[in-house]
């Protein structure tokens, strides 16, 4: 992987001849930028950038006594950083316009870079009752303004479904909501949690609890994406039962052929539950994604047939859909393809005032999916304010063609690094995502010990929640099987990790199939290796650090005979969920240690010998010098890197229903040697969301620092995120910059 953070050469005039020799060298090139060295072939904006705080993200210019007073941008590239007054009379005499900038103060850094979103599945949630919890004070965001305001508590959260005019389905049966999470309604009344969780199809049925719920089906999916909550109704609706009535596997008199197929198959692949109760029936709590997709279809399809009989009563009968019109292939659960392109714009604006100027979707899970980012992409070729990559999930389909093997259909998306004359690189597919393990908030997290027993988890067994089956279980490691075919240099691969025992087995399929590539004597694999999340850091009472862990895998040589019999080190890397500190970190502190609870004088528990003290653990990966990126995994939290980085360097977490700002309580630290205080420090932060989440994505010789020849691809603070006298959160984005296209998102730009 190349090394861009590269010493930067600063424009220094030394007499004015020097500068006439450079002007000339100019006209005659009829351009001072050479375009085949970044990959531009038509131009940009230029600029001359100065009077404010330049922050280039490399550590030899960290300290501002160091930091550069301007630089120029030619036609979307960087090309000079120096002495402002040098730079701008050099402007002043070259043969095209270039504005000039005075940051008056303000601070220029590279556009934050957003490794980790689901951007189809926040439009697909924008069409159903948003369920969401309550953000904390400092944190408070909806993204559909138009839904009824959030809860703390389940009992609030279901009074919002009812209330909800996106409750009902329009044209189905179905009632749908996102977003609910009992996991972070509180650390007290846990008995009324658990009997949701144990038992949701019950909650669910019961028309005290759910108005008008008759005869309908219920389909909630939680925060976390991977838990969803139904009724029996909605076993019947999608042909699994025959009737609410003794709905399980063990009454198989009751379940339908297809149904029983559907459980047999589920149970064999291993990666989605739908979870049994003691009775032998279904609970309506189903785990990982495979376990709803036949519940989303049956949604899907009854909104189909709606569609077709409004057709069919207008007099317009359609024997071809019209393209985009559909429910059916849609990239979309609960709307057309061109009902979500309609909603798209707003969600991109979102994101890029603040401050994004690049997201990866994180995980195609159907090839629509992925050639939607690319629509996107290609419709702002001329102004974009999102530069896009996509992942392709290792198990991805193809709506249209169901037989379609998924490393086929990878292959047919698969394009270049960085293509400008197609897209201006905007848009690349060449990264695969796999999930090992499930939502450490929804008790699917694969951990190396059990859930408390005292928490929202009961005691859940932390083995309970691999999707794949580990080594030493009778089989072989099925993570390096899954990762196989993609092991090399043309596919990025990351992986979705969660749990301490997640990670070991991704680190482990990672040498394994190292050593295996080196002993047949193929090239090793040199790109990054990413592993998302990476929550539960470790454990202080067995001393086991998982952070550690992954540092010596790191530091493991691997003897490869394609390269001369020369070493080669894995360069695994990690990417974290800020939220799961502020929002779910008093929440983790129960469902780990089975601790903070609020004593009378509302002191809390404490739980410094406890595992929730290396939630995100940041500065673990500092120690141990492992690359760190943050991000949102939008729907779960908001897009927005300045909260992410003030979530990793205060580390302050909530209590529900306590939430105002005031209510902060800060993470509890391990007294533990070895573990210790895990906050980050400002620069490092940044660095998380600019140049490391670039590298991770192979787009760190192009953007994510201010270095010549790399692609202006900006953001203008109205503060310095590194002055530790400014409030991180109080600091406001005033414009981004793609490919040097200036967007403003503040009245002063």
């Amino acid at each position: 992987m190349m090394n861009t953070d590269t010493t930067i050469k600063a424009f220094k005039l030394s007499n004015f001849f020097w500068l006439f020799s450079a002007l000339v060298l100019s006209a005659c090139a009829n351009n001072y930028s050479d375009s085949s060295k970044h990959g531009m072939s038509s131009p940009g904006d230029s600029y001359v950038f100065f009077g404010g705080n330049i922050l280039t993200m490399h550590r030899s210019y960290e300290k501002p006594e160091n930091r550069p007073e301007a630089i120029l941008v030619e036609h979307g590239v960087i090309t000079m950083i120096g002495a402002a007054d040098e730079l701008k009379f050099f402007a002043k005499y070259d043969d095209f316009d270039v504005e000039l900038i005075d940051l008056q103060g303000k601070t220029l850094m590279p556009g934050f870079v957003e490794p980790h979103t689901h951007l189809p599945l926040l439009i697909s949630f924008s069409g159903i009752a948003d369920l969401s919890p309550c953000l904390p004070g400092l944190y408070k965001y909806r993204y559909y303004a138009e839904q009824p305001d959030c809860s703390t508590s389940l009992s609030g959260t279901l009074e919002i479904f009812n209330e909800s005019p996106y409750r009902d389905l329009e044209g189905t049966d179905w009632m749908v909501g996102a977003g609910i999470d009992p996991s972070r309604l509180g650390n007290k009344n846990i008995g009324d949690l658990r009997e949701f969780i144990d038992n949701p199809a019950q909650v669910l049925g019961n028309p005290e609890k759910i108005t008008d719920v008759g005869n309908k089906p219920i389909f909630l999916l939680d925060q976390s994406g991977h838990v969803a909550y139904v009724n029996i109704q909605a076993f019947v609706s999608a042909g699994i039962c025959e009737e609410v009535l003794d709905c399980g596997p063990d009454n198989m008199d009751n379940m339908t052929p297809d149904g029983q197929i559907a459980y047999d198959e589920l149970i064999a692949k291993g990666t989605g539950t739908w979870v049994v109760g003691t009775n032998g029936n279904f609970t309506g709590k189903l785990l990982e994604e495979p376990s709803y997709l036949i519940f989303l279809s049956t949604i899907t399809n009854a909104l189909e047939e709606n569609r077709l009989a409004i057709l069919e009563a207008l007099g317009k009968k359609e024997d071809t859909p019209i393209e985009g019109d559909s429910y059916l292939n849609s990239p979309f659960f609960f709307h057309t393809l061109n009902q979500g392109k309609d909603k798209a714009p707003t969600f991109i604006d979102e994101f890029a005032k603040t401050g994004v100027t690049t997201i990866v979707n994180a995980g195609g899970f159907m090839k629509s999916e992925v050639e939607f980012i690319e629509t996107l992409a290609l419709a702002g070729l001329d102004d974009s304010k999102l530069r896009y990559r996509s992942l392709v999930s290792v198990d991805i389909v193809d709506q249209d063609h169901p037989l379609a093997l998924p490393q086929d259909i990878a292959e047919s998306l698969h394009t270049e690094t960085w293509d400008y004359k197609k897209n201006k690189g905007l848009y690349g597919v060449y990264g695969v995502k796999l999930w090992v393990d499930g939502s450490t908030q929804g008790c699917s997290g694969y951990l190396e010990k059990k859930y408390a027993d005292k928490g929202l988890c009961a005691g859940t067994k932390g083995r309970a929640g691999y999707n794949y089956k580990p080594i030493g279980l009778g089989t072989k490691n099925n993570v390096a099987r899954e990762l196989r075919n993609y092991w090399g240099d043309k596919w990025l691969i990351q992986v979705h990790a969660n749990g301490d025992a997640a990670m070991k087995q991704t680190t482990d399929a990672f040498e394994v199939l190292q050593e295996e590539r080196c002993g047949l004597g193929l090239e090793p694999n040199t790109n990054p290796l990413v592993i998302h999340h990476a929550t539960v850091g470790g454990d202080p009472k067995t001393t086991k650090n998982a952070i550690e862990m992954i540092g010596v895998s790191r530091d493991n040589a691997i003897t490869c005979a394609s390269i001369g019999g020369n070493p080669v080190k894995l360069d695994i890397t990690l990417s974290h969920t800020p939220a799961h500190i502020a929002y779910w970190g008093g929440a983790f502190q129960s469902i780990l240690d089975g601790k903070g609870t609020r004593a009378p004088d509302g002191k809390i528990e404490d739980d410094s010998g406890g595992r929730s003290t290396m939630i995100d653990a940041t500065g673990s990966d500092i120690t141990y010098d492992i690359p760190f990126s943050l991000h949102s995994d939008v729907p779960v939290s908001p897009v927005n890197p300045l909260w992410y980085v003030e979530q990793v360097v205060s580390r302050n977490t909530w209590f529900y229903p306590n939430i105002d700002t005031d209510d902060a309580v800060t993470m509890p630290v391990s007294n533990v040697k070895g573990f210790g205080r895990q906050n980050a420090d400002r620069y490092e932060a940044l660095r998380a969301i600019t140049i490391v989440p670039a590298r991770q994505n192979l787009l760190g010789n192009k953007i994510g620092s201010i270095a010549e020849e790399k692609i202006a691809d900006l953001v203008i603070l109205d503060g310095d995120p590194t002055d530790v006298s400014t409030d991180i959160l109080s600091i406001n984005v005033i414009s981004t910059f793609v490919n040097g296209i200036k967007h403003c998102w503040a009245a002063e730009c």
